[in-house]
């Protein structure tokens, strides 16, 4: 994801955590946001000098896999709370679509898929 700094001073220390309920991107706010897991799923350190902020959440993605549940997204926000502040650009950010955040998945599966002729399929039946 890429921030840009709406105010304080950076080096900001940040976490992601997991969201724990719906919520609706459109008439979210402060005050209705949906809560979240005070344990953080990761950190990273937000400052000026990158373009770019690569945040590894896949042990956040596999606890939802494993454990069944819904994933409502992710809180991308300061470690402490505190007067300083970071803003991530959303997905509908017009000004700039190149600075808007991204998700990258890279998925294997559990098991490995074998290579076999058709024959050998057949013989199966």
């Amino acid at each position: 994801m890429q921030l840009g700094g709406c105010g304080g001073s950076p080096p900001l220390d940040c976490v992601v955590r997991k969201i724990y309920g719906d919520w609706d991107q459109d008439t979210v706010t402060w005050n209705n946001k949906p809560g979240y897991d005070i344990h953080p799923a990761a950190y990273f350190t937000f400052t000026y000098d990158e373009d770019w902020i690569e945040i590894d959440v896949t042990e956040l993605v596999e606890d939802w896999l494993d454990n069944d549940e819904t994933p409502y997204g992710f809180y991308v926000g300061p470690y402490e709370s505190h007067y300083c502040q970071a803003c991530c650009y959303s997905g509908e950010y017009l000004e700039n679509p190149v600075i808007r955040p991204a998700l990258k998945m890279n998925y294997t599966p559990d098991s490995a898929v074998e290579k076999t002729s058709w024959g050998a399929i057949k013989a199966l039946e």
